[in-house]
């Protein structure tokens, strides 16, 4: 396995990169780092060139002392591609944030991708109950105390869930350990960034012509459910929606993984299946 820092608008980014074959880019979830995709990373490179990025703020990836944009993220990833010398379309592969990106960069970059996988991935704004209920606070907590042992218990229970969380605890503490021991400053202006300004997507989905594949997991309650997926998506010619098991953003990478790899075999040959169905 291979490692870079590549400069960027947003810092230095940090990649590692594995075996060889068609380029799949691996995205992830905030608060966590590219360790969070697990063995599915080794599973990918296997037969492809699996690249997993640490977002800006994340991992080690240099931290901003600024707000940043979706925007200026996809952009980023772009250079990233450039540097890696990525010109050819790759298989994006997002989990939550890494779904918002993605789908930025299918709709500012549309060349730069040949298909388009999101796991967990809302499309629109944190709704007003959401924001002063959950967020914002969350947000000044963790600006005023950093990552306190009540506001570790929280995001694991949402990002994993305490019975995933209690059945793979190593595997658990492992994802959870990027938002443990990141710089404080550089994690609240992603936090501030990223989840209290998060956009609404479903216009740049409009936009997008690529295969796109979306995967929901069945107990998600803070994901976009099928419904919501089915409808936003209405414009699209070359979409599939595909069924995981787990009631948060990141539980399917622990429990449901196999069944994620199958989808995005099918996915990347053009012989979808959801294999749930």
């Amino acid at each position: 396995m291979s490692t870079d820092s590549i400069p960027t608008q947003l810092g230095r980014i940090h990649v590692r990169h594995e075996g060889s074959g068609p380029p799949v880019v691996l995205w992830h979830s905030l608060f966590v780092d590219s360790a969070s995709w697990g063995p599915l990373f080794d599973r990918v490179s296997e037969d492809h060139r699996a690249i997993a990025i640490d977002g800006p703020c994340h991992g080690r990836s240099e931290g901003l002392t600024h707000d940043f944009t979706f925007d200026e993220v996809a952009d980023c990833a772009v250079a990233v591609m450039d540097a890696l010398a990525l010109h050819g379309p790759v298989d994006w592969v997002g989990n939550a944030w890494g779904g918002h990106i993605g789908i930025k960069v299918a709709a500012r970059h549309p060349r730069r991708l040949r298909t388009l996988t999101t796991i967990g991935t809302p499309l629109r704004p944190i709704n007003p109950r959401e924001r002063w209920t959950m967020c914002w606070p969350l947000v000044q907590i963790y600006r005023v105390t950093g990552p306190n042992r009540w506001l570790r218990t929280q995001l694991q229970n949402a990002l994993i869930g305490p019975r995933t969380a209690g059945a793979h605890p190593d595997r658990a503490c492992e994802i959870m350990r990027a938002f443990v021991d990141a710089d404080r400053r550089p994690m609240f202006h992603a936090m501030r960034s990223m989840m209290l300004h998060r956009p609404d997507v479903t216009a740049d989905l409009a936009s997008i012509a690529v295969p796109t594949l979306m995967m929901v997991a069945d107990a998600d309650s803070m994901g976009a459910g099928p419904d919501d997926i089915h409808s936003a998506t209405s414009a699209m010619s070359h979409v599939h929606v595909g069924g995981l098991v787990g009631d948060g953003h990141l539980t399917p990478l622990i429990v449901d993984q196999d069944n994620i790899y199958r989808q995005l075999v099918g996915h990347w040959s053009g012989n979808y299946a959801d294999s749930r169905s």
